[in-house]
């Protein structure tokens, strides 16, 4: 695919080349109540991830010079939840959940380096790097970055 002229709030059209056919569908969730709190749940889980695997990767980026991979961060998550009976509300939730917003740091952070390299297409404005994930207060996709 290549991309066409223009685009509408950072988001790039595509055309598909000839005699290929690009679809898109669109979906509405509907959740019951209780499917409800649980994707809220899920989403504010996925952003605690995210922030915690970002901390981690920031103290180690100061003393060290280098990041956590995701594999790290999930390894020190296994550690650090096991060791802290406070942390024990994390069964509430699928591991996938953790496991990706670890995943989304890693792949961010990896970003972040090809950015201050030179190495990443230049998207306009310069990248200022990976942070925190937003609040409960607004309203945000499930990807961070």
């Amino acid at each position: 695919m290549s991309a066409a002229a223009g685009s509408v709030r950072g988001v790039v059209r595509f055309t598909a080349r000839e005699g290929w056919l690009c679809q898109a569908c669109r979906f509405a969730l509907d959740p019951t109540p209780g499917q409800g709190q649980m994707l809220r749940s899920h989403a504010g889980r996925a952003g605690f991830g995210w922030n915690l695997g970002l901390a981690w990767c920031q103290q180690r980026y100061a003393a060290e010079q280098k990041w956590y991979s995701a594999a790290d961060l999930h390894r020190m998550w296994n550690v650090a939840k096991k060791a802290d009976p406070g942390l024990a509300w994390w069964a509430g939730n699928s591991k996938c959940v953790y496991q990706e917003a670890f995943r989304d740091v890693d792949r961010a952070l990896g970003d972040y380096g090809k950015s201050k390299r030179g190495e990443r297409k230049a998207t306009g404005s310069a990248s200022r790097g990976p942070r925190s994930a937003a609040s409960a207060r607004t309203r945000s996709g499930s990807r961070r970055g």
